[in-house]
């Protein structure tokens, strides 16, 4: 009867589902706080049963029983719920802090704890999500629109070796989508949707540290749910090169910091303008460029994939280098008051669907001289 009335309350949209299974999953000494319900694609359709065992009601979806016949939106719905079956439960295990056999979650730090532990520490950071995961697992998804990095096995290798770094002055930062989703909005739990079941289980044999950083330091704001804890997450980072000597390594039309006050409070700001696509293969030209510069450089890298291994192989060398990813590009949206990803005029933005090409007629004048006083190497 309980299954019925739950099939009843999902909108069927022609498509043929139904509950297929129960699974045990955690073994549980104690419960202290639950949900009596866990939400599938904004509907009620789990319910958890308490005991010993956790029994989960899962959604399943009978492919032979699904028509040839569907629209779009009914394959996206399909795309989606089958992603959502796959995931949910790695989600259960992050929102109740469980463990089992069957589940094995990363150890990922909050962004507040990330960052301090940046600060207190001097820490380079390396950042990996799906870009570098599609690229360092050779999956089918490597040659996305915007990265233009064909499969490499260096580059491979060098991610490898980044993500099980022993160390101790690197800070090794993951995708936080491995668990609950609970924070994120849904363009954040789409995201996640669209990469992690299938990354998840070639990633696990690489996830040997016993603690990570959080890669979302460089993207506080547009994929969270609530949004009030942005600026107190800038902060932090504006503590983090506080009267320091900056060098950005970016790509030609990112433009980090330019045109608004995130790095006010540094002492000096140089650049090192690199290819905007496929860095990677300036990989040598970058690196030695950066080893000329003095030991108290603190590196803002925004490199792409290329600012992972870059940030790596910089800390080896005694330097504090940061992958810093879009962080100027939320900043832009945190201080516009943006809801979705939206064109930064001046700057690249590929999360709205903009991959270059932006004019210089685009950037103030002011700016663009203060940005030519800047550079002090051009990578080509």
């Amino acid at each position: 009867m309980a299954k019925q009335k739950m099939l009843k309350s999902i909108p069927q949209n022609k498509i043929n589902v139904k509950l297929l299974k129960h699974i045990s999953i955690f073994k549980v000494k104690q419960i202290n706080e639950y949900k009596q319900k866990i939400y599938l694609f904004g509907i009620p359709v789990l319910k958890l049963e308490y005991s010993n065992v956790i029994k989960v009601y899962v959604l399943g979806i009978n492919l032979f029983q699904i028509t040839s016949s569907l629209n779009k939106e009914q394959k996206q719905l399909l795309e989606h719920l089958k992603a959502r079956d796959e995931n949910i439960l790695y989600e259960i295990a992050g929102e109740f802090n469980l463990k089992g056999n069957n589940i094995k979650l990363p150890h990922i730090l909050s962004l507040e704890e990330s960052l301090k532990l940046i600060m207190e520490q001097r820490l380079s950071v390396a950042r990996l999500g799906d870009a570098e995961f599609n690229l360092m697992l050779g999956t089918e998804n490597v040659e996305h629109k915007y990265w233009k990095i064909k499969p490499n096995k260096k580059l491979q290798d060098k991610l490898a070796n980044t993500i099980t770094s022993q160390n101790n002055k690197l800070l090794v930062c993951l995708w936080n989508f491995m668990g609950s989703l609970e924070a994120f909005n849904e363009y954040g739990k789409n995201v996640a949707l669209e990469y992690m079941p299938y990354l998840r289980p070639k990633l696990e044999k690489y996830l040997t540290k016993e603690v990570y950083g959080n890669a979302f330091i460089s993207r506080p704001y547009m994929i969270y749910k609530d949004k009030s804890k942005a600026g107190y997450i800038f902060d932090i980072w504006k503590k983090i090169w506080n009267k320091r000597n900056v060098v950005i390594v970016e790509g030609e039309f990112t433009k980090f910091g330019l045109g608004n006050d995130l790095l006010n409070n540094t002492i000096s700001v140089k650049r090192i303008i690199c290819p905007s696509t496929n860095a990677w293969a300036k990989y040598e030209e970058i690196k030695a460029s950066c080893l000329k510069q003095p030991k108290d450089t603190l590196f803002l890298l925004a490199l792409g994939i290329t600012a992972t291994v870059l940030a790596a192989d910089l800390a080896a060398a005694g330097f504090q280098a940061i992958d810093i990813g879009h962080l100027d590009i939320e900043y832009e949206w945190y201080k516009s008051g943006a809801e979705l990803p939206e064109k930064v005029n001046g700057k690249q933005t590929n999360d709205a669907a903009i991959n270059s090409g932006i004019a210089v007629s685009d950037i103030p004048i002011k700016e663009i001289k203060t940005l030519q006083k800047t550079i002090i190497d051009i990578i080509e």
